[in-house]
């Protein structure tokens, strides 16, 4: 599958991450054969890819160019794609530039995740006609990279889901009880009163 790459811009690894300051590429990228697929965002972090893209991009938006110029067609080519999945070890949190947890603006969740789609590229090689993984882009390295790069695991910032999933009891949406500590002089096994 060839897939086309727009809205290409280069952006930097969050403070806090063993690789912050890393300038990486940030790109929609979309099955031109199929439109109704829709777009997904993807990180590139090979660094001969990255070197290339910065050379059309000014160094006032992290590349090493004078000027922003238009990239050529070529590069906006993506053969050899796949998508496939990668699992989080653990519950990761989407990272802001300054290390900060990522949240939604309308109700101030952060962005949680136990895994992500990963675009992977497979290239076949000429004289055996066997198809493999490019170098570092299969789905573990690329999972991986984006992971270091881009999350941190939920306990960094010791917190459970600031929003707890909705129980159906009987197909009825349940209430969820605030997590209310008994008074200190209640008996064991006291019912906290309700809140006010």
């Amino acid at each position: 599958m060839i897939y086309k790459l727009r809205d290409v811009c280069l952006k930097v690894v969050p403070q806090g991450k063993q690789n912050a300051g890393q300038v990486y590429v940030s790109a929609e990228v979309f099955n031109p054969n199929n439109l109704h697929a829709g777009t997904s965002t993807q990180a590139f972090f090979t660094k001969p890819f990255v070197e290339e893209i910065q050379k059309y991009f000014a160094v006032a938006h992290h590349g090493t160019g004078t000027v922003d110029t238009p990239l050529p067609d070529e590069l906006l080519a993506f053969p050899g794609g796949r998508y496939e999945p990668f699992a989080f070890p653990e519950t990761m949190v989407q990272i802001n530039e300054d290390g900060t947890p990522r949240r939604n603006p309308k109700n101030g969740n952060m962005y949680m995740r136990d895994g992500i789609t990963v675009l992977c590229q497979y290239e076949i090689d000429d004289e055996t006609g066997e198809r493999s993984y490019a170098k570092d882009w299969d789905p573990v390295s690329r999972g991986t990279s984006i992971m270091n790069s881009m999350y941190a695991p939920l306990s960094r910032f010791n917190a459970a889901p600031t929003v707890a999933p909705p129980q159906l009891i009987n197909g009825q949406t349940a209430q969820v009880a605030p997590n209310v500590a008994p008074p200190a002089n209640a008996a064991p096994g006291a019912v906290p009163p309700p809140a006010a």
